[in-house]
């Protein structure tokens, strides 16, 4: 469905720029649109256009909301946290953090 591939689309891209370190994620998100492009071309040879228009909306969303996660990202960076989890698994049933906050 459509719908499924705008957030499959859009939300890689957020995972992108909350996960990969440093300057990476500029080289990663060119990439991206390059791929995504494919990606919108083969939808419309296989006669799913609104796939290919479910793309284009997931790329302004992510643009448009990318201040805000860049945000983000500095701040959990600051306080330390940013990508220190090794295990959520371990986390979970080794040492007891049943929550989110606690991790």
């Amino acid at each position: 469905h459509p719908r499924k591939t705008f957030f499959n689309f859009r939300n890689s891209l957020f995972s992108l720029v909350k996960n990969v370190p440093g300057a990476q994620v500029i080289l990663l998100i060119f990439s991206r649109l390059i791929l995504d492009g494919i990606a919108g071309i083969m939808f419309v040879f296989q006669g799913k256009p609104r796939h290919t228009w479910a793309i284009v909306r997931a790329h302004f969303s992510f643009y448009s909301h990318l201040a805000l996660f860049l945000r983000k990202r500095k701040k959990l960076a600051r306080r330390g946290k940013y990508s220190k989890i090794s295990s959520v698994v371990k986390a979970y049933y080794i040492e007891g953090k049943k929550r989110f906050r606690q991790l």
